[in-house]
Order: C-alpha cells, then sequence, then structure tokens
C-alpha cells in the first residue's frame, strides 16, 4: 500500500496492527491495494467473544452471525489495548517509545537491534541492542587491560552518518567515559562512502588501539585490509549482527585481536525452550525462515505469561508492572536469563562476547558474558 506521502507500507504491518491491538480478533486480512480506499476483512476470535459474552451475561448469536453483532463491533472498535509484545518498528524505536510511555501500554520485548538510549517505565527489554553489545565489547578491552595491568587503551569508534547510528557511538563513548578515558577518536562517514584511507589514517593519528566498528561487514573487512597493509593491528571490535557475515575475510594476521558481540548465544537456549519452540513449528506448520524474529517474539511470550501468572487474578496493567518489576532470573527458554526491577529495564543485563579465531576459521568455543550493570 502506498500512503500520500509516498511511502511504501506492506499489508503485513496493516494486518498485524489490526491483530495485536484486540485479541478479539484472530486474522485480519488488508485489501484494496492501488485503489483510491483500503479496507480489512476480520476474522473474529469466537472463542474469546464467547467468553466475554459469558462474563459479561450477554446473550450473542452463534457462529458468524456473532461477527455481525453491533456489540462485538463496538467492542472490538472500542477495547482498550492492555500490552505490547515484540513489536517490530525499525527506524522508530524513539517514537514508539514516548508513545507507549504516554499511553502508558506495558511493552515487553521491543525486536529492535538498536537499543534505546533510555528505557521508560513501561517497556522491558529481553536483548541485547546494538548500543548494549557496543558497550559490552568496551568493557571487554578495558576489562583484560586492568587484568593485565596495561595502559589504559585508546579508543577510535567508526559509524555511519546514518539515523540511530549516533547514538550507539554515544553509548560506547560514555561507556568508556565512566573509567575516566577522555580520549575517544569519534569517525564519522558518510554511509555508502567509506573511504577507508581517510578513516586509518584519523584513527592512527589518533592513537587509537581498539576500534569499534558499526558499519557493514564488508566495511569493517575494508578496514582490517587497509590496516594490515600499514602493518598497524590494532583490536578491532563490532557486533556479529553487522560484522559476523564476513568476519573471516579479515587478513589471519588479526587473529586473536578480533571481537564480536552477540545479544545470544546457543549457550542459552534450554531443553525445555527448544522442545515447545519446535513443537510451536511442528502443530502450527511454521518454518524456520524468520527464526530470529520468531525467537523474539516466542521469548517475549513466555515473559508475559510468567507475569500474568504470578500477577494472578486480580490484574491490572499496574499489577502487570509490579510482576515484571519482580522477576528475577526467569529463563525464557531461547535467550538469557533476564531480570527487572523498579531502575532495570534491559533484562539480561549484558552481551556475549566472542574471539574469532582468524587462523582456523571458526569462534573461540567459550564466550565472555559481559555484565553491563
Amino acid at each position: 500500500f502506498k500512503l500520500s506521502n509516498g511511502e511504501k507500507v506492506s499489508s503485513m504491518e496493516v494486518e498485524n496492527a489490526l491483530t495485536i491491538t484486540s485479541h478479539h480478533v484472530l486474522f485480519a486480512l488488508a485489501v484494496g491495494s492501488a485503489e483510491a480506499h483500503v479496507g480489512a476483512l476480520i476474522f473474529p476470535n469466537f472463542r474469546n467473544l464467547e467468553a466475554w459474552a459469558e462474563d459479561n451475561d450477554v446473550e450473542l448469536p452463534q457462529g458468524w452471525d456473532l461477527a455481525c453483532d453491533q456489540r462485538i463491533q463496538d467492542l472490538v472498535a472500542n477495547e482498550p489495548l492492555f500490552a505490547l509484545i515484540a513489536c517490530y518498528l525499525p527506524g522508530y524505536e524513539i517514537e514508539f517509545s514516548t508513545l507507549v510511555n504516554e499511553r502508558q501500554i506495558p511493552l515487553i520485548g521491543p525486536h529492535t537491534a538498536m537499543g534505546a538510549a533510555s528505557h521508560g517505565r513501561y517497556e522491558f527489554v529481553l536483548q541485547a541492542g546494538l548500543a548494549e553489545q557496543g558497550e559490552a565489547l568496551v568493557e571487554t578491552v578495558i576489562r583484560q587491560a586492568v587484568v593485565a595491568q596495561a595502559d589504559q587503551p585508546r579508543f577510535g569508534i567508526v559509524y555511519p552518518l546514518m539515523q540511530g547510528f549516533d547514538r550507539l557511538a554515544d553509548a560506547a563513548k560514555e561507556r568508556v567515559a565512566q573509567h575516566g578515558i577522555e580520549r575517544v577518536a569519534m569517525v564519522p562517514y558518510v554511509a555508502n562512502d567509506f573511504d577507508v584511507s581517510s578513516v586509518v589514517a584519523r584513527l592512527r593519528s589518533a592513537g587509537s588501539e581498539a576500534i569499534l566498528f558499526l558499519g557493514s561487514t564488508d566495511e569493517f573487512v575494508e578496514l582490517g585490509k587497509d590496516a594490515s597493509e600499514q602493518d598497524w593491528k590494532p583490536v578491532l571490535l563490532a557486533p556479529a549482527i553487522l560484522a559476523e557475515q564476513g568476519v573471516f575475510e579479515l587478513p589471519k594476521s588479526f587473529d586473536g585481536q578480533v571481537y564480536l558481540a552477540y545479544a545470544s548465544l546457543p549457550s542459552d537456549h534450554t531443553s525445555d525452550g527448544v522442545n515447545l519452540f519446535e513443537a510451536l513449528h511442528r502443530d502450527r506448520g511454521l518454518n524456520y525462515r524468520e527464526s530470529v524474529s520468531q525467537i523474539a517474539a516466542y521469548s517475549a511470550a513466555r515473559v508475559l505469561t510468567e507475569a500474568l501468572e504470578t500477577a494472578g487474578p486480580a490484574l491490572s496493567r499496574e499489577r502487570l508492572i509490579e510482576s515484571l518489576e519482580s522477576m528475577v532470573d526467569y529463563q525464557p527458554g531461547l535467550t538469557a536469563a533476564v531480570s527487572f526491577d523498579q531502575n532495570r529495564r534491559m533484562g539480561p543485563g549484558g552481551a556475549h562476547v566472542v574471539r574469532v579465531d582468524l587462523v582456523n576459521g571458526r569462534l573461540d568455543g567459550e564466550s565472555i558474558w559481559v555484565d553491563l550493570d
């Protein structure tokens, strides 16, 4: 569908918006692409509607006549939204965060790679975003220097001039500053116009010894190759979601000098979590093509279910918030254990960091869990 401002919106986004705002809607099908007006076919959740009618002592028609009843149509149209899980709105994380906190709607497991600069009272994050992964990488290098009784490392942070990436760079810089390291080389570049020679020259002139790279995997490799040609071998750091695909193309001279950060690893999986996840695919006939989004939704649903059970029958949004804030080391099954309290909204509290074995073309067998609290 094409909006009046020219922006294109997938029909799936429209359909998802309809189904997540009401538990009385089972499926929705958006129709009217390329037409002057857009419509939607709504498939009611008869079981939930009949339960509502019974709870409210309302006699309603049966079957499809139920959907035509004006009381049901008013119920669906005016039903207040209680909570949201695993929402995916790339590029609009700040706006959506503002919205849910203004409306006081609990949001469990926002599905975003970015990571928020700050999380409001109504947001409960289940996985480290790029911001937290960058901080974990910085922490790894600083802690290693402390253990080795070496001088504090000088950092360089390289990032594209794209929406949100300046926040990621600033978060890493603030983490460095917490350790009393004031000199950080901030090197932004125009997206899709990566001048590797200029970037390397700026980093070298600043004396950078560890580089946090927030660009693409191809640019990451390009940086490593140019640095190697100049016989300069700083520690290279990057979130895996950005750099993993091409990391083994880096010169082998960087072996032991490259670290990737992960929000979650297979070591977080429990047998119970894996069995339930596979049973869902089997029972619902699902495939694994969108496994990242599926895991985000699955984990958020399990956390919500646990919180609802703890909250008990006297349920309200405030009671749900209190229940979530009392959650300690709850294991969703496919992601790291989460804990929340009145001041903590980033459930896992950290991220995994893995060193890359370039000689053997693999990741080191043991990861480092970096706690950011």
